[in-house]
C-alpha cells in the first residue's frame, strides 16, 4: 500500500529533519526507493508510462551523490 507508506515516511521525515541530518538523508533515500518500487509495481500491472521527470531527476541525483 504505497499511499499509506508514503504518508508514514513523510511524517517520519518531518520528525527526523529537526534533529538528525543523517537520518533525514536515510528517510529521503527510503522515500526515493519506495517511489521507484511504486513505479515498478505499476509497470508490472501493465502501466507502461515513463517515470515522472522528477523521479528520474531524483534517481540521477542519488546516483551522482553515490559516485562522487
Amino acid at each position: 500500500d504505497f499511499a499509506h507508506a508514503r504518508q508514514l515516511f513523510t511524517a517520519c521525515l518531518e520528525l527526523v529533519t529537526e534533529f538528525s541530518p543523517k537520518l533525514r538523508q536515510v528517510m529521503l533515500n527510503e522515500l526515493l526507493l519506495m517511489e521507484v518500487r511504486a513505479h515498478e509495481a505499476g509497470a508490472a500491472e501493465g502501466n507502461m508510462e515513463r517515470p515522472p521527470p522528477d523521479l528520474v531527476s531524483r534517481v540521477r541525483g542519488y546516483l551522482e551523490m553515490r559516485i562522487h
